[in-house]
């Protein structure tokens, strides 16, 4: 039920978005060319800090501790969620703009539709992996008895 809810809402937007497809590809060559970037390797490094810099500056909080931290009031949440992926667009800004570019120009408004295209067309992506994930764990749980055999109740 819930699952195809989500389906329809994402078709739904996509329906109503004449380059949703163009978008998705996209968004998946993006995808797959992050998860392959060796960040060890990156050409963005982060300048060593000198002893008092590091007392100055505090340690940026890891995404988990933001979420965790930020779960019960949801302008704390969004303000954590805003500073999470402020992490991820420095890092991967470049291959990022690439793909969609020109849609972060212009009007607040222009700027906040750019950015719910963009969320849904993610959301696509993450939704069709799941479901992918969900079908095989189905698949796992079918083929395999629930109980183990004993050889001793045999007997």
């Amino acid at each position: 039920m819930v699952l195809g809810s989500v389906k329809n809402r994402i078709e739904a937007f996509a329906a109503t978005q004449a380059d949703f497809p163009v978008m998705l590809r996209k968004a998946r060559k993006y995808l797959v060319a992050r998860g392959k970037l060796d960040w060890a390797d990156s050409p963005i490094t982060v300048p060593n800090l000198r002893r008092s810099d590091t007392l100055v500056k505090s340690r940026k909080p890891s995404l988990g501790e933001l979420i965790l931290r930020h779960t019960n009031s949801p302008t704390r949440a969004r303000q954590a969620a805003q500073m999470a992926f402020a992490h991820v667009r420095d890092g991967g800004q470049v291959l990022h703009s690439a793909l969609f570019r020109g849609s972060a120009v212009g009007t607040v408004e222009r700027q906040n539709e750019a950015l719910r295209v963009k969320n849904a067309v993610y959301c696509s992506i993450i939704f069709s992996e799941f479901l992918k994930e969900l079908a095989a764990l189905a698949q796992e749980h079918a083929v395999t008895p629930p109980f183990p055999r004993c050889q001793d109740t045999e007997e």
